[in-house]
């Protein structure tokens, strides 16, 4: 579960992929019946996402 799964109405999940000089990604998505939509991705060093903004 992605850290901003508390701040949201939708229970999120995040996967880290990278590693190395070039950084980790996290992908947050959410999966809704039998479909995966990916909501964001962003480097693993930005802040959690924000429900306001």
């Amino acid at each position: 579960m992605a850290p901003e799964s508390t701040t949201f109405p939708e229970r999120l999940r995040e996967l880290l992929y990278g590693r190395g000089n070039r950084g980790t990604y996290r992908i947050i998505f959410v999966i809704i019946d039998l479909s995966v939509f990916v909501l964001h991705v962003r480097h693993g060093s930005r802040l959690p996402l924000n429900p306001e903004a």
